[in-house]
C-alpha cells in the first residue's frame, strides 16, 4: 500500500483502489500529488483510501495480492479496480531491485545512477509496464472470483467501480470512435453481474492526450483530473447506496 498511512482498517470505512503504477504513482510525484492523496482530498476524511498497487503489475498480479491478503478483502467498504488493455493476459514478473525495488536502497545516488543514468549508455531492460496480450479465460475466472469476494465483503448492491484506463495511443483511437479495448465485453459482463459501475476514462471529455507523461502515465495535472473522475464515481456509488459523503 504506497501511502503514508499504516494499515489500520478499523478506524474508518475503507475505499480500496487497486491497480498498477497508474494508481501507485512513482518517483516523479510527491505523495500529495499521487492518486490516493488526491482522491482522499476530494472524498474527505470520513473514508480511508488504501492504494493496492505496484509498478508493473497486471490485473493477474492484483488478483494474487487479493488472494494472499484476505484481511484486506474483508475490510473493503468500497473498491475501485483499474483495468488496462491486456491486464488478464499473464502474470508480470519481478525485474530486479533497480526496476522494482523491494526495500530502500542503501545509497540513493547509486540507485539513481543505476536506474536512470546507466540505461542511457548500456542496454538494460528497465521496462516498468505490465505485459499485454490476449485475455486468458483462466485469469478472467480468477478476476471474477476476486470481484465476487470483494462484493460479498462490501455487502451492498453497489459495491464498487472498475475503471478502464487507456494509454495515449488508445485514447487517440477512442477519440476517433474506435474500440480500444478488446476485453470490454468480458469486463462489462462482470460489472453487470455484481452491480459495479464501469468508468471508461477514454470516454471522458476532460481526459486528453496532453495529460500523459510519455505514452502511458499521467502528468501531475493528469493525476488531478483522474482523481476527480474517480472521486465523482465513488460519490455516485455511495449515493446509490444511500451513504452520505
Amino acid at each position: 500500500m504506497p501511502t503514508e498511512l499504516e494499515w489500520a482498517p478499523n478506524l474508518r470505512p475503507n475505499i480500496m483502489v487497486i491497480g498498477n503504477s497508474i494508481v501507485m504513482g512513482g518517483n516523479a510525484y510527491d505523495q500529495r500529488n499521487k492518486l490516493e492523496s488526491l482522491i482522499s482530498r476530494e472524498i474527505g476524511s470520513k473514508y480511508a483510501i488504501w492504494p493496492i498497487a505496484a509498478g508493473g503489475w497486471s490485473t493477474v498480479n492484483e488478483v494474487v495480492y487479493m488472494e494472499r491478503n484476505p484481511d484486506v478483502v474483508r475490510a473493503a467498504n468500497v473498491f475501485v479496480w483499474e483495468y488496462m488493455f491486456g491486464g488478464l493476459h499473464e502474470l508480470s514478473i519481478w525485474r530486479g531491485e533497480y526496476v522494482f525495488p523491494s526495500k530502500h536502497p542503501l545509497f540513493a545516488s547509486w540507485y539513481v545512477f543505476r536506474r536512470y543514468v546507466l540505461p542511457r549508455f548500456v542496454s538494460k531492460d528497465m521496462n516498468e509496464l505490465p505485459p499485454t496480450g490476449s485475455l486468458d479465460q483462466r485469469h478472467l475466472q480468477d478476476f471474477e472470483a476476486s470481484i465476487s469476494k470483494l462484493s460479498e465483503a462490501v455487502g451492498t448492491k453497489h459495491p464498487g467501480i472498475v475503471f478502464l484506463y487507456p494509454d495515449k495511443a488508445q485514447l487517440s483511437a477512442a477519440k476517433r470512435s474506435l474500440e480500444w479495448l478488446p476485453d470490454r465485453a468480458a469486463i462489462q459482463a462482470i460489472c453487470d453481474r455484481y452491480g459495479l459501475t464501469l468508468v471508461d476514462v477514454a470516454q471522458r471529455p476532460e481526459w486528453t492526450e496532453s495529460l500523459y507523461q510519455g505514452g502511458t502515465h499521467p502528468t501531475s495535472a493528469g493525476n488531478v483530473i483522474l482523481a476527480h473522475i474517480l472521486a465523482a464515481a465513488i460519490k455516485d456509488t455511495l449515493s446509490l447506496r444511500g451513504d452520505a459523503h
